[in-house]
């Protein structure tokens, strides 16, 4: 029954590229969008692709490039997602275009300005202003809200890579992330686990937890926090949980 169907989409990652110079990874990340089984949806597009999902196991819907650097100072990555032709007339928020751009401060991902543009819908916006102390947010060009800078917050875009370049932490740990409309603290639990990605077993931690709209669970590699897997709950609105799995892995990861 569609009324019962769920939603996930899964972002495979199929040509990730990492050149190292001077501390900088140049990343270029190409990956295609699938709608498989998970969370209840109440949008009606959205249900006709479910509903097709159900029936087949899964269904592409778009493809994705992620690129940009990351150093041990500062980062800057820029994604886009285009849905396929055909979905884009049912679902224009298939087209995603998210940037971040970022310094770390004592090793942790501090983001100091973060967009997020999905579909014809206004563009959401996030600046970190360290002079007022506070995260500040606008939603098509107008201000929309503020809160106050307690924690040192990073983005969804970032979030993969909190712990990327140190070993994965074994001990419960804390992450506070932009979504472009207010500041989510995640409580992180780790587990050790042994995954399969991209055809080889890799000992791994995941790290699991909740926001206020819904799940967060991490998988990176144990020995250099490099992201394997993350899912990301979006809330009753979307009804669906980003899954994001890559599929080629490095050897090894090194900053200079």
């Amino acid at each position: 029954m569609i009324g019962r169907t769920h939603l996930i989409i899964v972002f495979m990652l199929t040509g990730v590229l990492i050149n190292v110079s001077a501390a900088t990874i140049s990343t270029n990340w190409i990956y295609n969008v699938s709608v498989v089984s998970g969370a209840p949806t109440p949008d009606a597009a959205a249900k006709l692709i479910v509903g097709a999902a159900g029936f087949l196991g899964s269904v592409g819907i778009g493809t994705g490039q992620d690129t940009g650097t990351i150093d041990k100072n500062t980062y800057a990555l820029r994604s886009q997602i285009e849905g396929a032709r055909l979905l884009t007339t049912v679902l224009s928020d298939l087209k995603v275009i998210r940037q971040s751009n970022g310094r770390f401060i004592n090793g942790v991902a501090l983001t100091v300005r973060y967009t997020d543009k999905r579909g014809s819908s206004d563009e959401l916006t996030s600046v970190t202003n360290l002079t007022a102390k506070r995260y500040e947010f606008s939603k098509g060009g107008k201000p929309n809200g503020t809160e106050p800078f307690n924690v040192a917050a990073s983005d969804l875009l970032m979030a993969p890579y909190a712990f990327l370049g140190k070993p994965a932490p074994n001990k419960p740990s804390f992450l506070a992330v932009s979504d472009g409309k207010g500041i989510r603290q995640i409580s992180l639990s780790p587990k050790a686990e042994l995954v399969k990605v991209a055809g080889k077993e890799i000992n791994a931690i995941r790290f699991s937890g909740h926001t206020s709209v819904g799940i967060f669970d991490l998988w990176v590699r144990a020995e250099d926090s490099y992201p394997l897997r993350m899912r990301i709950g979006l809330g009753i609105k979307y009804g669906a949980v980003l899954d994001q799995i890559a599929k080629d892995i490095p050897t090894n990861l090194i900053f200079l």
